[in-house]
């Protein structure tokens, strides 16, 4: 995608696809790369993420993001082969999780959290108030307790990943879709709920 240079959300898996590049992607909402098969991921130009930059590539060994200032919410998890995290100018991660990445570096993990800082009250009071909200939107999904028929049924039932994000929203998209991402926009977090 040679021209791209801003984004609300770019969702990837790997079924097949072994490289990716986005030479011009300045700005995103959300990133999510996922699966086993993707071995390249080239962001030269990206400078920020508002919201989440998540990568669960099993066999991504490095991930260079040589212009990236700030995410809110960063999640490498399950990056088995990832051995380094090249982010030389990244200042401002209000949100860092790192699960499962057993080839990642000491110095890159320690350069991330180098870069972390606290929540401020303010954006734990937004979180706290969203994720009550998507506790009960989620209640109304399995429930199937919705006001309105979804706007574009596929067939396809909802389903949630480990961080309690919709995997298939780009499929079926409920009526609340807007109000959902208007709730979780700004800041990352992540949902541990159990039904």
């Amino acid at each position: 995608m040679p021209r791209l240079k801003s984004v609300g959300l770019i969702n990837i898996e790997s079924d097949g696809l072994e490289a990716i590049a986005f030479p011009r992607l300045e700005s995103a909402r959300d990133i999510y790369f996922s699966g086993d098969e993707l071995r390249v991921i080239e962001l030269p130009q990206l400078k920020t993420v508002s919201a989440r930059f998540v990568v669960q590539e099993q066999n991504l060994e490095f991930l260079n993001l040589p212009e990236l200032t700030s995410a809110r919410r960063l999640i490498l998890k399950d990056c088995y082969k990832l051995e380094f995290v090249f982010a030389e100018k990244l200042q401002d991660v209000a949100s860092l999780r790192l699960e499962n990445n057993p080839a990642l570096n000491p110095m890159s993990a320690e350069k991330l959290k180098s870069v972390t800082r606290p929540l401020t009250k303010e954006e734990e009071a937004f979180i706290t108030n969203a994720q009550e909200k998507m506790r009960q939107f989620r209640l109304r999904l399995i429930a199937k307790t919705l006001n309105e028929t979804p706007i574009r049924p596929t067939g396809h039932h909802t389903s949630f990943d480990s961080y309690g994000f919709i995997k298939s929203y780009y499929e079926w998209y409920p009526y609340e879709y807007s109000r959902y991402w208007d709730v979780i926009g700004p800041w990352g977090y992540t949902f541990f709920y159990r039904f």
